[in-house]
């Protein structure tokens, strides 16, 4: 079972490799659609950064000039967000379909040079699946894995940030105890879920021995 999944992951590896180094033709657009995602997590962080000035000018202080500036700075700080988000995906996702463009390109080239007697023993659905389905998928490796990466990453990055310029005592505190919890969370998990199929095998035996029962009343 180890080797199968080492050789499983050297193949994924292997294979994401080769389509990154397909896709190296468009880093220039990569990159933009990088910056993008910096600058979108970055308005993350500064929307997040506001609730206290919010608290402290606001609810506590009740200071009438900045509760009137509020409203415009979370309006262009949405804006800003929106924006850069816009560029992100939209850049990424440019990179990816290009990709399956140049796939495409190659695999009609490819099938061009082939005999008549391959499309006598080949179903076109296969084909078709080929060329259309299977390499729309490339669409959805370069780009949502990377693009979910980038964005969740560095808004993570962000927001700890922010974190850390307000309370950086607290947020130590807090980095120390999540891998805790989530240690417990998972030997709790598989706890409950040994519990629950003891639970469950006396219901299915119940439920198969009833059934023959009632097959043979019939």
């Amino acid at each position: 079972m180890i080797n199968e999944s080492s050789s499983t992951y050297q193949n994924s590896w292997l294979i994401y490799k080769k389509l990154i180094h397909a896709a190296s033709p468009y880093w220039a657009i990569f990159l933009i659609g990088v910056i993008g995602t910096i600058f979108a997590s970055a308005a993350d962080g500064l929307l997040s950064w506001m609730v206290k000035p919010l608290i402290d000018q606001g609810l506590v202080a009740h200071n009438k000039a900045f509760m009137l500036w509020l409203p415009i700075l979370i309006v262009l700080g949405f804006i800003a967000r929106g924006g850069a988000l816009f560029v992100s995906n939209y850049f990424i996702t440019k990179v990816g379909r290009s990709v399956v463009m140049d796939f495409r390109q190659k695999i009609f080239a490819h099938l061009l040079k082939l005999p008549a007697n391959f499309y006598d023993e080949e179903s076109s659905g296969q084909l078709l699946s080929l060329f259309l389905y299977n390499a729309d998928q490339l669409a959805s490796a370069t780009t949502e894995a990377i693009l979910t990466i980038l964005q969740e990453g560095l808004q993570l990055i962000a927001l700890l940030v922010v974190m850390l310029v307000i309370n950086w005592r607290l947020t130590v505190l807090l980095m120390l105890i999540t891998p805790v919890m989530a240690i417990i969370i998972r030997y709790t998990n598989k706890r409950l879920r040994k519990l629950n199929t003891r639970v469950q095998k006396p219901l299915v035996i119940l439920l198969i021995l009833l059934k023959k029962e009632f097959k043979a009343i019939a």
